[in-house]
């Protein structure tokens, strides 16, 4: 898996540190991420995982919806625990 970082203008970085890379079997895999979220969130409908970096922790990002909202939940690449945030997507 790999990271890349960003400028503030969308463009990948230049520097040191701007590419992070971890070994798939160093991490947990994108099925066992799934498998983990619909059991904490059995109602909720994955509309798309990636990998992601949130205050500086390598995650994978969950994109889900319920009757109600859209969310990102975040989990860690290398244990699959949940990072203690949850992103609500306002309705428009």
């Amino acid at each position: 898996m790999v990271w890349v970082k960003f400028d503030v203008n969308n463009q990948p970085a230049t520097g040191a540190n701007v590419i992070h890379s971890e070994l798939m079997q160093n991490g947990m895999s994108e099925t066992q991420i799934r498998n983990r979220f619909s059991s904490e969130v059995p109602a909720g409908e994955i509309k798309r995982i990636m990998p992601g970096v949130v205050n500086g922790i390598y995650v994978w990002q969950v994109y889900y919806n319920d009757d109600t909202h859209n969310y990102y939940r975040f989990y860690r690449f290398s244990n699959g625990e949940q990072v203690d945030l949850v992103y609500t997507v306002p309705n428009s």
